[in-house]
C-alpha cells in the first residue's frame, strides 16, 4: 500500500505522462534532500525555543569543551585543561607526588565526564579515568573531542579506562 507516499504519487504522474522528467527530478530532489531535513529540524527546534546543551552539576563538574551541537564556545587551551583535569579535579591525587601510582586509591585518579548527545543511549555519558601521566606531546582534550585512536600515551586500559557510571570510574570497576 503506497497511500500517502508523495514520491510514489509523483512517479505515477510521470508514468502517466502528466509530469515531465524535469518536474519528476525536481520533486525527487526536494523529497530526498537530507540537508533540508536537518535545517527544517533546526528551524523547528529554534521556533519552539529548544537549545542544544547539557545541564550538569556545577559543584561537581566543570565544563571545558563542547563538540557539534554542544559547542558553545572555544574549548579551554591545553594547559588550562590539564590544570583543571589533573590538578583541580575532585578526584585528583591527594598527594601530588604519588600521582598515578599504580597502587594508588582508584578514587584519587582524575575522572572526566564526556557527554555526547548524538551517541547511542549507552554512550551518551562516558566517564574517562586517567591512569598515567599525560605526555607533554599529547593534546588530551583534542584527542578526547575528536579522535578515537589508541596511540602511545593514550591507550585504553593502559593510560585510561572508560566507565558507564561515575561510581564505577571511582573504584576502577566496569
Amino acid at each position: 500500500n503506497r497511500n500517502n507516499d508523495l514520491w510514489a504519487y509523483a512517479a505515477a504522474l510521470y508514468d502517466s505522462g502528466r509530469m515531465t522528467a524535469g518536474q519528476f527530478g525536481q520533486v525527487g530532489r526536494v523529497l530526498t534532500n537530507d540537508s533540508s531535513c536537518y535545517y527544517a529540524t533546526e528551524a523547528q527546534k529554534a521556533a519552539k525555543g529548544f537549545i542544544a546543551g547539557y545541564n550538569h552539576d556545577q559543584s561537581t563538574w566543570t565544563w571545558v569543551a563542547g563538540r557539534d551541537e554542544l559547542k558553545t564556545s572555544e574549548p579551554l587551551g591545553d594547559s588550562a585543561f590539564r590544570k583543571a583535569f589533573l590538578e583541580q579535579s575532585l578526584t585528583k591525587p591527594s598527594d601530588k607526588d604519588v600521582a598515578f601510582d599504580t597502587e594508588a586509591d582508584p578514587s584519587e585518579t582524575p575522572i572526566l565526564l564526556r557527554v555526547c548527545s548524538g551517541c547511542t543511549r549507552t554512550h551518551k555519558k562516558i566517564y574517562y579515568r586517567r591512569l598515567t601521566p599525560v605526555p607533554s606531546d599529547i593534546n588530551l582534550l583534542n584527542d578526547i573531542l575528536y579522535y578515537r585512536d589508541n596511540r602511545a600515551g593514550n591507550r585504553w586500559n593502559t593510560d585510561f579506562t572508560l566507565h558507564s557510571t561515575y561510581e564505577d570510574a571511582q573504584v576502577g570497576a566496569n
